[in-house]
This record gives structure tokens, sequence and C-alpha cells, in this order.
């Protein structure tokens, strides 16, 4: 929807009110009626669930979103855990805009080459922290054939030279994972897609989830699960879990 409104700003999207009031809370919380223009009356809202939530967009890398999502859990995450997390999110920011967006997407929906939007989500619930990050690009999968990486080129290679590229798109998520290397060649840079995965494993009990297109891969207490879904999302989503430590008593 967000897509659809940057790219037809003449577009418009009419919605009912969900009589379900938490539901409704939740979309104004996320800016949901806001981004469609629909006139509601502001509700107050004292449910953690909900309040909790925090939500950013771009197109480029900004170290600064990280603040508004994540800002408030300063001395609530250890210091190991924030450092890793912002390498994370930085480095899902950096794939996002270099190679994402790098071909057509499958909907036959056309958009300016600068067009390279991420959104970002958080939520503190039940003494665990959820970060979510999604771009609406080609997907990890169809982005590999154009890739300039030079671990992600071999491999890749290797199996479409095999025919094991077409045995689906866990897969190849899987294994573009244990391939990646900086797209930039930059020393400044973290290890791509690696970096994105292996940022829980600053936090025990921490969970991470990449899906894309029709792929998921999900890395937890140091093992591995991967598979595929019938139908693509035509995008990619990472989540993270991790539990926090106790607020300190003010």
């Amino acid at each position: 929807m967000d897509r659809l409104l940057d790219l037809f700003p003449k577009l418009r999207i009419a919605c009912t009110i969900p009589f379900n009031k938490k539901v409704s809370l939740v979309l104004q919380q996320i800016g949901f009626y806001s981004r469609i223009g629909k006139k509601i009356k502001i509700s107050a809202c004292d449910h953690e669930d909900i309040i909790n939530w925090r939500v950013a967009k771009g197109h480029e890398v900004l170290g600064e979103k990280y603040d508004i999502i994540l800002g408030k859990y300063d001395g609530i995450i250890t210091p190991a855990l924030q450092g890793e997390l912002y390498a994370g999110l930085t480095e899902a920011m950096t794939n996002a805009h270099h190679h994402a967006y790098i071909a057509k997407r499958s909907d036959g929906i056309a958009s300016p080459k600068s067009y390279k939007p991420w959104w970002m989500f958080s939520q503190e619930k039940n003494g665990m922290l959820t970060v979510v990050f999604c771009d609406l690009g080609v997907g990890i999968p169809n982005s590999l054939p154009y890739s300039d990486d030079e671990g992600w080129r071999k491999w890749y290679l290797v199996m479409s030279r095999f025919g094991l590229h077409k045995l689906g798109d866990a897969r190849l998520i899987n294994g573009a994972i244990r391939h990646s290397k900086t797209r930039t060649r930059q020393h400044n840079r973290g290890k791509g897609l690696t970096q994105i995965v292996e940022t829980i494993n600053a936090s025990e009990g921490g969970t991470a989830i990449l899906l894309s297109n029709r792929g998921w891969y999900q890395a937890k207490d140091g093992n591995e699960t991967y598979d595929d879904y019938q139908r693509s999302i035509n995008g990619t989503i990472i989540t993270w879990q991790m539990p926090l430590v106790a607020r300190p008593e003010s």
C-alpha cells in the first residue's frame, strides 16, 4: 500500500474502521490511517503490545533511523547486542540499496531506478524485543544472478552449472548466507547476509528469521532450518527477536 501511494500519488485508498478496537489502535499506532488520509478520532491507548510499536522508513543507509526504532532501549540491550544489531540493520539497508532493486519486480509495476524503499518496525512485548526490516525488491534468490559479490558469484555459478539453483528459494537463501561477503569490498563494510544473521549470536535465546520470495530461513540456538512456501511474498523480510534485560529502576 505504501509503495502504491508513493508511485501513484493520486491513488485514493478507502477503508472501514475495524470493529475490533485493538486492531484499529494498531493501525493508528503504525500510521496507517494518516498514510491513506483517513480522518479518525485519535484514541488514547494503554495496551503495552501496541504503544511499544515503532515504525521507520527510508531509501538509503540512514543510521539515524536506528534511534527512531531502538533508541528507547539504551540500557536494556546489552552493549554487544546493540552493536551487532546496529551492524545488522545497516547491512540490511545497504543490501536493499545496492541489490534488492537491481531488477524489475514480478508484479509489473514500474518504478524509478532511484526508488529503493525499506521499512523497519520494532515492538517490545513480554520481555522480548522484535525488530523487523522489509524491502520490496526482487528478493535474494532473484538477485543472485546479478551479484558482483565474489562469494555469491562463485557459489551460484557452481549451483547453476548442475541445475541446483532450481531446487527452491530456501536453499538459495541458505547458500547465500553461507557464502556472503561484502558486495562493495570496502574494508569498513560488514559481512553481508552473514552479518545480518550473526547479529543474533550476541543474544542468548535470540532468533533470526529471513523470508525472501518463496523461501524462509531461521537461525535459533545455533541451529539453522529452512524451507519453501507455495507462494512468493515478492520481497524480503528480516526479523530479529531477542530477550531484554530488566529496565534500571529510576
